[in-house]
């Protein structure tokens, strides 16, 4: 426990230097280049031609408010959209376009390199004799085409095959890549959707006997997998009452199990709020106050994968350290509250205080844990 503590305190340290300010949602300074060098003029949305651009291709533009969120080349009719993954198919076609932008094949090359981002067809990759340009691949793009995509290693591999032709893109699981936001912008982005979220988090159903394994007297686990250290989880904490009927724990005579079942949504949450601080550079003081089942409702229709660790502080306070983690974008949130006194007091009000750290770079809490 003493070295989830020091970890936790080390970790708290690094996030906080990490973390930037955050603003009003505007246009990303990604695409605001990207709308630069655009032969025509935006439409104010949806779909349009852009004939200096000679390509057999419609564009597309998406905005919210006066902020283009989106760019790029219409590639993926809506079914093959829906079989993939939204945010990879935008980044594809956002890409095609910042390729198709560039005046020669030097320099698509060098946007490749620059981005780390391959596009290969039929085993040549672009600017290959076999494959010059990126016009020879819109073929594929039809709603009959089977689409896959394929993520780990810190890669995202999407698959576009007809019967005759094969095209393969490669990504890499970068935040900032797929979605065109530097840190600030996305910290934004997320502070705004917070402020208007309003759905819960949809617990999972209890599980039965035979998945639980003893932990602790008085006490059985889901046992679930780690993520880095062995401390930090996914498991969650049940109790059998004599009728038999099993219960998430949460009781003061085990608050750290309590905190984490809390945490990661296995408690009725209607009267639990949040009033945690994002951590800025800045370091303005900056909250994010929302219902706790709004909070975790966010992040579950985010797709992120929840891992929770509760360790006792030097002041004997009991906190829990909420990891967030996308399996597919691979960026990490983490939120660190404290167990208020009254957490388990009959029908009070308990708000959860602490703080809130955003999009934290994955490489550098590896690099943490492995020292």
């Amino acid at each position: 426990m003493d070295k989830i503590i020091k970890r936790g305190g080390i970790l708290l340290f690094l996030v906080l230097v990490l973390c930037s300010h955050a603003g009003a949602i505007e246009t990303s300074r990604h695409i605001a280049r990207i709308v630069e060098q655009l032969p025509c003029e935006l439409p104010q949305g949806g779909t349009f031609t852009c004939s200096r651009l000679n390509i057999d291709r419609k564009l597309y533009v998406e905005r919210q408010g006066e902020a283009i969120t989106q760019i790029g080349v219409r590639l993926f009719a809506p079914n093959l959209r829906e079989a993939v993954d939204g945010v990879v198919c935008n980044a594809v076609e956002r890409l095609w376009l910042e390729l198709l932008l560039c005046k020669d094949v030097q320099k698509q090359k060098a946007l490749m390199k620059e981005q780390r981002f391959s596009v290969v067809y039929n085993g040549f990759t672009l600017g290959t004799t076999q494959f010059p340009v990126l016009s020879k691949a819109h073929g594929l793009f039809t709603s009959d085409a089977s689409v896959s995509v394929k993520s780990g290693e810190g890669k995202i591999i999407l698959r576009v095959r007809n019967e005759a032709d094969a095209l393969v893109i490669t990504l890499p699981a970068d935040r900032e890549l797929l979605y065109a936001y530097d840190k600030k912008e996305h910290e934004d982005i997320i502070k705004e959707e917070l402020a208007r979220w309003d759905q819960a988090y949809q617990a999972a159903a209890s599980p039965f006997l035979d998945e639980l394994e003893e932990y602790r007297k008085g006490i059985l686990v889901l046992p679930g997998r780690a993520y880095m250290i062995d401390s930090l989880k996914n498991e969650t904490f049940y109790s059998i009452a004599a009728n038999g009927r099993i219960s998430p724990v949460f009781s003061k005579e085990y608050p750290m199990e309590s905190l984490q079942n809390l945490c990661m949504g296995c408690i009725p949450t209607a009267k639990v709020d949040l009033h945690v601080r994002y951590r800025t550079y800045e370091r303005e003081k900056v909250y994010c106050s929302m219902s706790l089942a709004h909070f975790l409702g966010y992040m579950q229709h985010q797709g992120v994968e929840f891992y929770t660790a509760a360790f006792n502080t030097e002041e004997g306070i009991v906190q829990c350290l909420l990891l967030m983690h996308h399996p597919i974008y691979d960026y990490i949130h983490m939120l660190v509250v404290n167990s208020p006194a009254s957490l388990f007091a009959a029908g009070a009000h308990t708000v959860l205080e602490g703080d809130f750290y955003t999009f934290i770079p994955q490489h550098n809490i590896k690099s943490l844990f492995n020292n």
